[in-house]
Order: C-alpha cells, then structure tokens, then sequence
C-alpha cells in the first residue's frame, strides 16, 4: 500500500516538473536595462558647496592662506588655521543655504569662531553674539588656567562619567537639572572624544582672538556670567575696548554658560539687542 502511495506522488511530482518545463519562462531574457536616475531639483539637488565644505573641515583640499578662503589676514600661529578652517566651513555651508548676510552668535570656542569669521569675511557679518567668548589671552587668568598650570589636569575634560558630572558643576554656578542616568548618557560621546579635545585645547591655547577681533566693524553683543571659572570676566572689558560698536552684558551669579542657566533673560537680552539694530538700520 505505501509503495502504491510513493508512485503516485512521484508520478504526480513528474507531471508537475514536465509542465514547469514546458511552460514559457516569466523571466524576460533580454538583459534588463535600468532607467536612467530622475534629475535630482530642490534640497535634493547635489551640493558641491556642501561637499567642500566636508573636504576643507578634513584637510582634503586647499589650505589656509589660498584663494579659497579669501583670507584678509595673515596666518602667523598653526593654533589659528584650525579656526581659520571652521570659519570657512561655517561660511561654505551658509553660501550652500543661500544665505549671504549672517547674525553669528558663538560661546566660548564658538565665540573665537564668530570673531574669525567676522575678521576674515566682514561684509558677510551684520552682528555678533559673543557668550564667554574664548581667545583674549592678555586678560588675568581664570581659575580654570590656574588649575592647569598646578595640577596638569584640565576640569572641562573627561575620561569617565564622574568627571564628565564635574564638568557641569565646574562650568555652571545655576545648572539646570538633568537626572544622573540621562548625565550619563550624554558623557559617553565626550568620553570617547577626549584625546581630540585635547588636541583642539592645545590649538586653541596657542591661538589669539585679539588681533582678529581688532577693530570689527559688526556691532557685538558681549554677555559675560560674572562667576565664570573657565575665562575671566575681564575679557568682556578687553573685547568692549577691542569692538568698537560693541555693548556688554555681565550676568550675575552665572558662569561660563548663561544661556544654558538663564535662558529667557540670555534670549530677551539678545532680542532686545538686535531690535535695537533694527531701529539703527
């Protein structure tokens, strides 16, 4: 009886296979030819701007010093092309955006950042907003310096979550509340970039914002939180002296950060400033 059962389902698998073969093949067997690409228009459309961009921030095409940057100022310090190269990044991707006329605002390296944009680029720049800003060395050391220079360690660094934790004590006198696990968290990104930030603190040691920022003709912003530990409160006074169309602001009972402790007054100062630009236009 099993036998019996076995022919027939191998008989019938015959059938099957045989009819397969004898059909026509679903498979087309001219050599498939796909259509071309759709032209890509709008945000969609390939940016070489933008990809220059990408290339000059990995030193992939021309130096500081080349027409590319139009630089108007000569390049006397290495610590100083490595902001030469983010203000021109900066500016590669607003010219991709279409936007040719900036308000630049910046705290602390991103502050030296502006100030190099606005020397290097200065009919692009119509304000700026300098929080803490870093680079004016010739004011009196901070505690942060000092800290350094005594122990070799650097506070704003981080191999591990605690110390990341001691970070924000040591920038902030008024932080913000973030739970320990979401802190965590966001330690782990400085944590594994902390022998590059410790190149970029080395570059940025060695280079001035004062002969850049000399005599720029944008009107600045300066805000300054009066307990900043990591630069001197002093520096609002030098840079006041330095940008002639400048006005500063010294937060009370703030530190490095003031936009991150007090962000409606850092917000309605900063709007109140640039209306006061638009009644002067």
């Amino acid at each position: 009886m099993f036998k019996k059962i076995a022919l027939a389902v191998a008989g019938i698998a015959i059938l099957l296979i045989i009819t397969l073969i004898t059909l026509p093949s679903p498979v087309n067997p001219v050599a498939y030819n796909a259509p071309a690409k759709p032209a890509m228009t709008g945000v969609l459309t390939p940016n070489d701007l933008l990809q220059k961009a990408e290339l000059l921030a990995r030193g992939k095409v021309n130096s500081p010093g080349t027409p590319v940057l139009s630089a108007k100022k000569s390049i006397c310090l290495v610590g100083s092309i490595m902001f030469i190269l983010k203000a021109a990044r900066i500016r590669l991707l607003a010219q991709a955006l279409g936007i040719t006329k900036v308000h630049l605002g910046g705290s602390s390296m991103g502050g030296f950042i502006s100030m190099m944009y606005s020397s290097l680029y200065p009919d692009d720049v119509k304000s700026l907003w300098l929080i803490d800003p870093a680079g004016i060395w010739s004011a009196p050391p901070s505690e942060l310096r000092d800290i350094i220079v005594k122990t070799g360690k650097n506070p704003l660094m981080a191999k591990n979550e605690d110390e990341f934790a001691g970070i924000f004590a040591f920038v902030m006198s008024d932080p913000p509340f973030i739970p320990r696990p979401i802190l965590n968290v966001m330690a782990q990104e400085r944590i594994r970039n902390y022998e590059l930030e410790k190149r970029i603190f080395k570059e940025m040691v060695t280079a001035s914002a004062e002969k850049y920022s000399t005599g720029l003709k944008a009107p600045a912003l300066i805000v300054f939180g009066d307990k900043d530990r990591a630069i001197n409160p002093a520096t609002a006074d030098i840079l006041h002296k330095l940008i002639p169309r400048s006005e500063v602001i010294i937060m009370k009972g703030l530190g490095h950060l003031p936009m991150i402790e007090q962000p409606r007054q850092s917000a309605d100062d900063y709007l109140k400033f640039r209306a006061g630009l638009d009644k002067a236009q």
